[in-house]
């Protein structure tokens, strides 16, 4: 069962977050709302004499789309949400917060469940209560049937989606980093690494091909973030849905196995070096290919073209060995005052 006292806890820690969430989502929904209504009448007023294209469907379409999706709020919303994950799991692990947590008399899951929820919560409630509110404002003004081409799962549910599925990656991750700003790297790059990881090899294979490589339809389905600022969305919703569970069920096995020795380290789990360090150094290797290759004036396809390209592999390879090599061995653990 899931005690005052954790949540006390952890929210102690998160509490300005938590409320800078709350802020972001206000400011986000309800005073952009207002505030694009208002621009709304003055865009009326100057298109009396077109009326014609003021009223046509996509004009309202990409209107309501612009409030409800993608805005610079909802970036910097994302940063937050995946530094709200970084101080719950990985700032403790900087601090060995995570010791005198473990002395606690309560599970490990107690303790990350505790964390997720408060995330969870936090996300979901905050974002709801914005959503209709703004959702309201346009609902009740003259422009309320700009909405009625859209569905709430276009504009609340498929979103909110990709925030929680978001954040519930990001505890993940922070169960196998051992420091905050290792576990907010590996999430971000894991985050895109299905969309980053194709154009890769694409690149590799336009410039020896000249071939484009097509990219899967699907792929997109599973950068969470896609969910929440692509605002012509079709993805199934029991994708984020089935990923969150996923996610939550891995990050609270592997939470309870974590080892404190490590903390401060690259990784937890030192079993995972030889995969990471692999990876890392392939996609390295991969995109220096594709950037001294991008400096000949030549076609894809052309020797000069290939040979500048390996030349960027190896080098970028070597300097991501090189790079790996400090990161596995760095301990950031600091005194916890």
């Amino acid at each position: 069962m899931l005690t005052k006292a954790l949540w006390m806890k952890e929210y102690k820690h998160t509490k300005t977050l938590i409320w800078g969430l709350l802020l972001l989502f206000f400011f986000d929904f309800p005073i952009r709302v207002s505030l694009s209504l208002e621009s709304w009448k003055a865009m009326e007023e100057q298109a009396a004499s077109d009326p014609g294209s003021y009223a046509h469907p996509i004009v309202h379409d990409f209107m309501v789309r612009s409030l409800f999706f993608g805005g610079f709020a909802t970036f910097l919303g994302m940063i937050l949400i995946v530094l709200l994950a970084g101080v719950l799991i990985g700032s403790e692990r900087n601090t060995r917060r995570n010791d005198f947590s473990f002395a606690l008399p309560y599970k490990r899951s107690e303790m990350f469940l505790t964390k997720w929820l408060i995330g969870f919560l936090t996300i979901t409630s905050f974002y709801t209560v914005n959503y209709v509110a703004a959702y309201f404002l346009v609902a009740s003004s003259d422009y309320g049937y700009f909405l009625e081409q859209f569905s709430h799962v276009q504009l609340f549910i498929m979103p909110l989606l990709g925030f929680i599925t978001l954040f519930s990656f990001a505890m993940l991750m922070g169960t196998i980093a051992g420091e905050m700003i290792s576990q907010m790297v590996l999430t971000f790059i894991f985050t895109f690494f299905p969309l980053g990881f194709y154009y890769l090899v694409q690149g590799f294979w336009m410039i020896h091909t000249d071939h484009y490589l097509h990219e899967p339809n699907t792929l997109g389905y599973f950068v969470w973030p896609i969910y929440s600022v692509d605002a012509y969305s079709s993805k199934p919703i029991l994708i984020p849905i089935v990923a969150t569970i996923l996610f939550t069920i891995i990050a609270t096995k592997l939470y309870m196995v974590n080892k404190s020795e490590h903390n401060g380290e690259f990784l937890i789990f030192k079993g995972l070096q030889p995969i990471f360090k692999v990876g890392i150094i392939v996609c390295f290797a991969l995109l220096g290919g594709m950037l001294i290759s991008s400096l000949t004036p030549y076609m894809n396809g052309n020797i000069l073209t290939i040979v500048f390209y390996w030349i960027g592999f190896m080098i970028f390879a070597f300097l991501s060995y090189r790079l790996t090599t400090r990161l596995f061995t760095m301990n950031v653990t600091v005194k916890n005052k």
